[in-house]
């Protein structure tokens, strides 16, 4: 029961004042699992767990932190936000049709089975006929 305490207290001081898994680290490591799975990209998938296992041991936690931090607020909210938009699409998919305005892009949601409609776009006002 000693000897466990003793292993205990001296992996507790090791990781005092270390960085540990964040978002950006564990995102590495899902992609080193991923390259595992690709042929040929096994070196790839070494470099990700390297790169994670460093950062999550390393004493510099403000450079840490800022990394992370750029990871969360540029990479992971436009993967989380597409996500979402893939997400919405698939529930309405049943219910809407989504069309486009010719003029300024803005993707407009109609209900479908309607028949032949007239679709005003409300940022342009530009009127599209189509069948739903």
């Amino acid at each position: 029961m000693k000897f466990l305490d003793k292993i205990k207290r001296g992996l507790t001081k090791f990781f005092y004042g270390r960085y540990g898994l964040d978002q950006l680290s564990i995102f590495l490591m899902l992609l080193s699992v991923i390259f595992v799975n690709i042929k040929y990209m096994w070196m790839g998938s070494y470099l990700f767990t390297i790169i994670a296992i460093w950062r999550s041991l390393s004493k510099n936690i403000v450079k840490r932190k800022i990394e992370g931090d750029w990871f969360n607020n540029n990479i992971w909210f436009k993967i989380k936000k597409q996500y979402f938009k893939i997400k919405r699409y698939f529930a309405l998919r049943k219910g809407y049709i989504v069309f486009k305005c010719n003029k300024c892009k803005k993707q407009l949601r109609v209900p479908r089975h309607k028949g032949k409609i007239k679709i005003i776009c409300p940022e342009c006002k530009n009127v599209i006929i189509k069948k739903t």
